[in-house]
Parts: structure tokens; C-alpha cells; sequence
């Protein structure tokens, strides 16, 4: 360990050699005397400042589906030329580089016009500024940034989201600040991997909006990974709308039947309150998942009432006799030979008949969510 020391002591000296506190101090009355952080850095204002950005996202610290917000960790790299910041090294130490205080020097302002809660640049205390002998500023920033997009959930959970992060100097035109964009790479490895979402695809460019100011927008397309949801709401409910045929199943004097079928649809209520609680309350686009969940609610309602039909009918007095066009459409067999038809065997006959329309609608249900499905992907 002591030798380590002595190594990086010996190597500090070295890179530090020539150079002394005095030559700070003559560099900065050089430089500051009578800089101004307030306007433009170029001796002729008919010039443009050519600002070069990077724009990374760090991590996806969280997303609100139903506030339509994300809260991402972000880096910014700022790079731009100031001309009152020059300077020879070789008559300052060979003073390459030095790194003034925030404040000193000037910096655009920056706005992200779709940011929930604006995030302060100039109170950034993890920042670092460097200036360079050729003029070149850099600038480091870093922190969470809570933004708001719009979601579209017509294919939930399947669906792809659109997220969009801008930013534009507030004070400056295209005729004055310019930005060019330094790298392309503003989405990580880390965050490709995500739990919940991937990325399909980004983009970081310079932009002109309406306003006639030059910006940068950070637009990138994720997409949810669905396989949680499909198992947690997609494969009960199918299996709870194939319950409402089943229901058709069960026999009158077991006394079942209906509190069967009201535990069927309770069971849907219970997981449509649940994927409202998820999903934001939006008319416009309308949800596919929504749709099937409220037809196949109807469904069970419809189950319910077919039920309480059924079992009007088998409770009836054996005394009663059904109407003959009742017995031609629904007991034909039994009506051909003369034989007497009761209530009792038109509503086991009506068990059959609803347990096969029931099935069928539970079938086209499903076959339209699966097409749903094909088309998201």
C-alpha cells in the first residue's frame, strides 16, 4: 500500500509540474476581470452557438400508467466554445484545463416543456464544469427527471408506448443557439433489460418545433413484456367465461345452479375493478381489454338470467302443461309420439341449448381477444 502511495504522489507531481497557485490566480484575472455570465460567449452576436449534446438515460426509476407519468434517472453532457475564455497554456503553467465555479460561466437555460416537476439545472450540485485553454466549456449534469406522455392502451397488455423528452433554450432562437446532437446512444444496456417494459427502438435529434427555437428530442418506444398479465387476467378470465356454459351443467335440485352463476360473475366484477385500477381513465383510445372484459360481464349477467329462466320453469307445478309450440321447437321427439311433455324436461332441454349458445359466445370472445393479440405483436 505504501508503495501505491508513493506512486500516485510521485505520478500527482509529476502531471502538476510547472504549474502553481499563482498561475490560477494570473489565469483568472486574465479571463474574469470583465467576463459576463449573463449574455451570449462570442465577440460578434450576429454569430450562432453551436451547442453539442449528449442526452442518456441512466435507469427507469418508475412509471405511472394511470397518471401518465415516468420518472427516469437522465445525464446530460453539454459541450460549447466560449471566445472569452482563451488562453495560452504554455504562459500559465501549461494550465490546460481549470474548473471555475457554476455561475462564473455562462450556460443556456434549459426547458423540457412536457416535465412534471422542472428540473433546476443551475441548482444541480453534483454538476461539473470544466473550461479548456482552446475555449471548449463542458458541462456534466445528472439527476431523476419526472415527465408525461400519453398512453395509449388500446392493445393493454400488449401495448406500445411512445415516450418523448425535449429540451430548448429559453432565451435563444435557432439564429442564436444551436444544438447538434453528439452521440446517438441515449438508451443503455441496463435499461434494454427492464422487468417490465423493452425497448423497441430510439432516436435523439435536433429539432425546430413551431416556436423557432432549436432542441433536442429523446424519443424512444417501449413495449410492455405481457406475460404476466396474460397469466394473472387473461387466462382466468377466459376460464371464468367458459364457467358460464358449465353453469347449464349443473342439476335444478342440486340448488347450485344460480349461486354458481353468481359466483361467476362476481369473480369477472372482481377482475374488472382490478384492471381499472391499472389502466387510466380514458374514453379515447378505447381499451380492447375493456371490451372484452364488459362483454364478457354481459355475458354472465345473461347467464344469470337464463338460469333464473330455467329454474322458473323446472319449479313449475306438474300440473301445468308447457304451450305446444314449446314442445314442437324444444321437445320434438317426445311431441312426435303423442307423449305428455312437463316443464321439467323443456328446461333440461333449455340447459342444453344455452349451454351451447353460452359456449359459443365464450369462444367467439376469446377468439376475438387471441386475434387482438396477433395483431399487437
Amino acid at each position: 500500500m505504501d508503495t501505491l502511495f508513493c506512486l500516485a504522489a510521485a505520478t500527482t507531481l509529476l502531471l502538476a509540474k510547472g504549474q502553481s497557485y499563482d498561475d490560477l490566480v494570473r489565469l483568472e484575472k486574465l479571463l474574469f476581470p470583465n467576463y459576463s455570465s449573463t449574455w451570449r460567449p462570442v465577440r460578434n452576436l450576429s454569430h450562432v452557438t453551436n451547442i453539442s449534446i449528449q442526452f442518456t438515460i441512466a435507469s427507469l426509476v418508475s412509471m405511472d400508467i394511470l397518471n401518465e407519468q415516468i420518472v427516469n434517472k437522465v445525464i446530460l453532457r453539454l459541450s460549447w466554445y466560449d471566445q472569452f475564455l482563451v488562453w495560452n497554456s504554455s504562459e500559465y503553467g501549461g494550465i490546460e484545463t481549470i474548473a471555475p465555479r457554476r455561475g462564473t460561466v455562462w450556460e443556456p437555460m434549459l426547458l423540457v416543456p412536457n416535465a412534471i416537476q422542472q428540473w433546476d439545472m443551475a441548482a444541480d450540485a453534483t454538476a461539473s464544469l470544466s473550461v479548456g485553454s482552446t475555449g471548449l466549456v463542458m458541462i456534466l449534469l445528472g439527476g431523476p427527471l419526472k415527465t408525461s406522455f400519453p398512453v395509449d392502451m388500446t392493445k393493454f397488455p400488449f401495448d406500445t408506448q411512445v415516450i418523448s423528452i425535449s429540451l430548448y433554450p429559453v432565451q435563444y432562437d435557432k439564429n442564436e443557439v444551436v444544438f447538434s446532437v453528439s452521440h446517438d446512444d441515449g438508451i443503455p444496456d441496463s435499461l434494454r433489460s427492464h422487468g417490465e417494459w423493452t425497448i423497441k427502438s430510439s432516436s435523439f435529434e435536433a429539432v425546430i418545433p413551431s416556436g423557432n427555437r432549436c432542441g433536442v428530442e429523446l424519443r424512444m418506444i417501449i413495449q410492455r413484456k405481457p406475460i404476466f398479465y396474460i397469466l394473472s387476467i387473461i387466462l382466468p378470465i377466459s376460464l371464468l367465461s367458459f364457467l358460464n356454459m358449465v353453469v347449464f351443467a349443473v342439476p335444478a335440485e342440486s340448488g347450485e345452479k344460480l349461486s354458481f352463476s353468481l359466483t361467476t360473475m362476481l369473480s369477472l366484477a372482481v377482475y374488472m375493478s382490478f384492471v381499472s385500477q391499472i389502466m387510466p381513465n380514458k374514453s379515447v383510445p378505447l381499451s380492447f381489454m375493456a371490451v372484452y372484459l364488459a362483454s364478457v360481464l354481459c355475458l354472465s349477467a345473461l347467464a344469470i338470467l337464463a338460469t333464473v329462466f330455467v329454474l322458473r320453469l323446472y319449479h313449475k307445478p306438474e300440473t301445468e302443461t308447457p304451450p305446444f309450440w314449446v314442445t314442437q321447437i324444444l321437445c320434438v321427439k317426445k311431441a312426435a309420439t303423442g307423449a305428455k311433455v312437463t316443464f321439467r324436461e323443456v328446461s333440461a332441454t333449455l340447459d342444453v341449448v344455452f349451454g351451447v349458445v353460452f359456449g359459443l359466445c365464450a369462444t367467439l370472445a376469446v377468439g376475438t381477444q387471441v386475434y387482438v393479440m396477433q395483431l399487437a405483436e
